[in-house]
């Protein structure tokens, strides 16, 4: 399946993500309340450490090495093989560190039944092994298969999330849309792989995939330490109300990074294959950058209608940590360009180490400072210094496989003044129309036509967004 079939099922599943999300946050936070999903996200950032554990890295390695080898039947039986039994032993680790952690703490233990039910997914997500999918480039398979699963979850939420008290059966029906299509692989990937476990051969899968674990402990400190700090600090009110808003920057980062995703296996391949994979890198980052300034514009001047959409008047307290928070966004779109397309591809994990663990150690010292003075005001602030920081340091490790200056073309002019009439015109709308769904309706439809118009007066420009990439 070609490049831009794939990008276009994977934007698909992002915008699917993102649809879902806005159908049952509105229902989630009014029904379960700020101080219910407070627990919940509290108990999902400390589950999230314990995946991290479980993956190991495993993911990302098995989707750069695998897809080199894709075409040697009995090569990939053997790296699959040999992976997912390494992901075996350290989802056992992840599982034991879990409910040891669990038990010593009084503040854990008083959301155990939570945290327990919530962990399910790191089971299904280590026999599922979607990284096999990834491989092969089956986005077709992955983004039916996630529609079909968080359509069914969505009927259930409907059904059994009826009250403050059905916070258990809220975490089980998470559970179900994240993970419950992972049974399905262990049928599936059989078109593609026979896989057993195998403990000989794993030394020289050991030592990349034990760099990358490290590169994504520093991810998960700085992307999960503010709400688990918050967790600590403040009232669940508080961390609820800051989750919502950080779900909404995730939500919009999910978005824009689709075609990051896709590309990944792919670069992979045409690595080695120096004008093909700089065309492809390059048109990447115009992917990203024609996408992400306007949302980073709307989302900052709107963060208080949209809150009051997706939560009501009990999340509102979170439209300056929304707003700040949006523009976190570009840092993190940047890092993640520079890590997945970049260094990842030429093996460069150490400087991605290097970059979030710089990031991580500030994000998590500031945090301590910041939270208990400005309390999630404080948290949005940290996270946009440290995405900020990782993707700077991230750049500046690329420079010695990409031109940076490439990266930055006068073309872009037309991507500014759009953005900055997104901008206007949010403001406008704002202060004109009270409605908050009416405000972000009409601010969307009008700062989208008038974006798409500067965007198109290039002719170079609008050639690429017709056609991002060749066959």
């Amino acid at each position: 399946m070609s490049v831009k079939k794939n990008a276009f099922l994977n934007v698909v599943k992002q915008i699917c993500s993102i649809l879902f999300p806005l159908i049952t946050y509105p229902y989630i936070s009014r029904i379960l309340g700020s101080s219910s999903y407070g627990i919940y996200s509290f108990a999902d950032s400390i589950v999230s450490y314990a995946v991290l554990v479980a993956d190991l890295g495993v993911t990302t390695y098995a989707v750069r090495e695998g897809a080199k080898i894709r075409d040697n039947q009995n090569a990939i039986n053997d790296f699959a093989s040999e992976v997912f039994s390494i992901n075996v032993v350290s989802t056992l680790i992840g599982y034991a560190l879990l409910v040891i952690v669990t038990l010593a703490s009084a503040r854990i233990m008083a959301d155990k039944n939570v945290v327990f039910i919530r962990s399910l997914i790191i089971l299904l997500t280590t026999v599922g092994m979607d990284w096999i999918n990834n491989i092969y480039e089956d986005f077709k398979y992955i983004t039916i298969r996630y529609i079909a699963f968080q359509t069914i979850s969505l009927v259930l939420m409907f059904i059994f999330v009826r009250s403050s008290k059905s916070l258990y059966a809220y975490t089980l029906i998470t559970v179900i849309a994240t993970g419950g299509g992972n049974l399905l692989n262990i049928i599936y990937i059989r078109k593609y792989v026979q896989v057993r476990l195998k403990f000989s051969r794993l030394k020289q899968h050991i030592k990349p995939i034990l760099i990358l674990f490290a590169n994504n402990v520093a991810v998960t400190i700085y992307v999960n330490s503010d709400i688990t700090m918050l967790g600590f600090y403040s009232s669940n009110n508080a961390v609820g109300v800051y989750s919502l808003a950080s779900k909404i920057y995730n939500l919009a980062k999910l978005m824009i990074n689709a075609v990051v995703m896709v590309m990944v296996p792919r670069l992979s391949y045409v690595v080695n294959q120096k004008e093909k994979y700089e065309k492809y890198v390059f048109s990447t980052a115009k992917y990203l950058i024609y996408i992400c300034l306007p949302i980073v514009c709307g989302v900052a001047i709107l963060s208080k209608q949209i809150l009051y959409i997706v939560g009501g008047n009990e999340y509102l307290t979170g439209s300056m940590s929304l707003s700040i928070l949006s523009f976190a966004i570009i840092g993190a779109v940047g890092g993640s360009f520079f890590s997945n397309c970049v260094l990842l591809e030429h093996k460069k994990e150490k400087f991605i180490l290097i970059s979030t663990s710089t990031s991580a150690i500030l994000n998590v010292g500031i945090n301590i400072f910041m939270i208990p003075k400005f309390g999630i005001n404080g948290a949005a602030i940290t996270t946009l210094i440290a995405e900020c920081v990782d993707c700077v340091l991230e750049a500046i490790y690329s420079r010695e496989f990409i031109s940076i200056s490439k990266l930055i073309s006068k073309d872009y002019i037309y991507c500014f003044i759009g953005s900055i009439s997104v901008l206007v015109i949010c403001c406008l709308i704002k202060s004109i129309i009270g409605a908050p769904i009416m405000c972000v309706l009409v601010s969307g439809l009008l700062s989208a036509v008038v974006y798409v118009y500067f965007i198109s007066k290039d002719k170079d420009i609008r050639r690429e967004l017709l056609a991002f990439i060749d066959r």
